[in-house]
C-alpha cells in the first residue's frame, strides 16, 4: 500500500507529465493545421512555357485555383560569399508562392530572381549564425541574397529560377480552399491543363493523422466517462425513473464533452459513392487506398513531405505517451472526498498552466486551449459524483 503522501506525489507527477505530453502533441497538430488546404501533385515535367499557358488558362476559368510549380534538386552546392564556406543542400526551384510549399516561407516574391530562402542549419553552416538575413550565397554561378530563414528537416535552399535555366518542374502545390470536393477539383485541374498526375496527396492527410494522435487522451477520457455512465445506468435497469435520469445525465455529459473538445465530424468525400447502388464501391476504395498508401511509404520523400511527417511523428509519440500515462494514472486516482476533488482540480489547473507556458499558448489548434483547461476538471467532477453515489448506495445497504 502506497502511503497517502507518496501516492499523491505520484498522481501529481503523472498528471503533469500527461498534460505536458498532450500539449506537445496538440502543438504539433496545430503546426499541421497551419499548412492549409494544399494538395501536392506529382506529375510529368512542366516547362516555363507550359506553365505560362496554364496560368493564362486558369485565369479564364470560372473557379480559378492558385498553384505553385516546383522541383527539388538534391545535393546542390552553396557557397557563402562573405566567408567562403560551402555546404550541400536540397535546392527547390519554384514558380509561384513559396508559402504553398512551406507555410513559413514568406518574404520571397515570385519575381525576385536574386532572393532566396534557407533553413537555420544552412544559415549557421555558411555564416556562423542561424539568422543571417541579407547574407550573400553563390549557387550555380549566380548570387542570391537571403530573404528569410525557416526551420526544415535538413539543408534547404528555395529560389526562383531564371527562365533560361530551363527547369522542368515535376510537382504542383494546388490550393483547394473553398472547393466542396478537393479530389474532384484536382481531377478537373489536371484535365483542364492536360497534366498526367502520377500521385497526389493532400495536406489534410497529414492534418488528420496529427489530430488522430493528439486526440488520443481526450478520446480515452471520453470513452472512460461514457463506460462508467453506461455501467451506472445498467445497474439501475430495475428503476425506470433513475435509469431515465441516468440517460439524461449521459446525454448532458456527451454534449459537454463535444463542446469542450470542439469536436466536428464529417465523412471524407472519398468515402461517398457516386451511386448508392454501387455495391463494389467499398472494395474498390479499399484497394485504391492500400495502393496509394504503399506508393507513399516506398516513394522518395521530398523536403515538404519530411517536414509534414516530422510533425505527424511528434504528435504520434507525444499522443501515445500521454495516452499510456493516462491509463496508468487513472488506476491510481481515487477521489474519496470533496477536499480531494478540490485539490485535484487545483493541481490539474496548475499543471495545465505549466504545460501551456512550456509550449506557448499560440501554438494550439482552435478549441484546444479550452479542452486543456476544462476536460480534466470535468472528468474529475463526473468521476467523483459516480463514485460518491456508489459509496452512498453501499453505505445504505449496510
Amino acid at each position: 500500500m502506497i502511503p497517502v503522501g507518496k501516492q499523491w506525489t505520484v498522481i501529481i507527477s503523472l498528471l503533469l507529465s500527461m498534460l505536458c505530453a498532450w500539449s506537445f502533441a496538440l502543438a504539433a497538430s496545430s503546426q499541421l493545421e497551419r499548412t492549409g488546404n494544399i494538395s501536392v501533385l506529382h506529375c510529368d515535367t512542366i516547362s516555363f512555357s507550359q506553365l505560362a499557358h496554364m496560368r493564362e488558362r486558369e485565369k479564364r476559368t470560372e473557379v480559378s485555383l492558385d498553384f505553385t510549380a516546383w522541383k527539388q534538386i538534391n545535393y546542390e552546392n552553396l557557397e557563402s560569399l562573405e566567408l567562403g564556406k560551402t555546404v550541400f543542400v536540397d535546392a527547390i526551384a519554384f514558380s509561384g508562392q513559396p508559402e504553398m510549399i512551406f507555410p513559413q516561407a514568406g518574404g520571397l516574391s515570385p519575381q525576385d530572381l536574386r532572393g532566396c530562402i534557407i533553413d537555420k542549419q544552412t544559415s549557421y553552416q555558411l555564416f556562423g549564425d542561424d539568422n543571417a538575413l541579407g547574407g550573400t550565397i553563390v549557387y550555380d554561378g549566380r548570387k542570391y541574397f537571403v530573404r528569410n530563414i525557416i526551420s526544415a528537416p535538413k539543408g534547404l535552399f528555395l529560389f526562383v529560377p531564371p527562365e533560361e535555366k530551363e527547369i522542368a518542374f515535376d510537382r504542383i502545390s494546388l490550393s483547394t480552399a473553398g472547393l466542396p470536393f478537393s479530389q474532384r477539383g484536382i481531377e478537373e485541374f489536371s484535365y483542364r491543363h492536360g497534366i498526367s498526375v502520377n500521385f497526389s496527396i493532400s495536406n489534410g492527410v497529414y492534418q488528420g493523422m496529427g489530430k488522430l494522435f493528439a486526440f488520443l487522451p481526450p478520446a480515452s477520457i471520453f470513452a472512460t466517462l461514457l463506460l462508467r455512465m453506461f455501467l451506472w445506468i445498467k445497474k439501475k435497469r430495475d428503476y425506470p425513473v433513475l435509469m431515465g435520469i441516468g440517460l439524461l445525465i449521459m446525454t448532458f455529459i456527451i454534449a459537454m464533452l463535444l463542446w469542450i473538445t470542439d469536436f466536428h465530424w464529417s465523412l471524407p468525400e472519398s468515402f461517398i459513392p457516386t451511386r448508392w447502388s454501387d455495391f463494389e464501391f467499398w472494395g474498390k476504395l479499399w484497394s485504391q487506398w492500400m495502393q496509394h498508401t504503399k506508393q507513399f511509404i516506398f516513394m522518395e520523400k521530398c523536403q515538404t513531405e519530411r517536414y509534414l511527417l516530422s510533425f505527424v511523428i511528434t504528435s504520434m509519440l507525444y499522443g501515445i505517451v500521454s495516452f499510456l500515462i493516462f491509463l496508468l494514472w487513472i488506476r491510481k486516482l481515487h477521489l474519496l472526498s470533496s477536499k480531494q476533488l478540490f485539490l485535484t482540480m487545483v493541481f490539474s489547473l496548475s499543471a495545465t498552466f505549466i504545460s501551456v507556458i512550456l509550449v506557448g499558448g499560440s501554438h494550439y489548434p482552435n478549441g484546444s486551449t479550452r479542452m486543456l483547461w476544462l476536460l480534466l476538471p470535468f472528468y474529475f467532477l463526473v468521476d467523483y459524483m459516480l463514485k460518491n453515489e456508489r459509496e452512498q448506495v453501499r453505505s445504505g445497504s449496510e
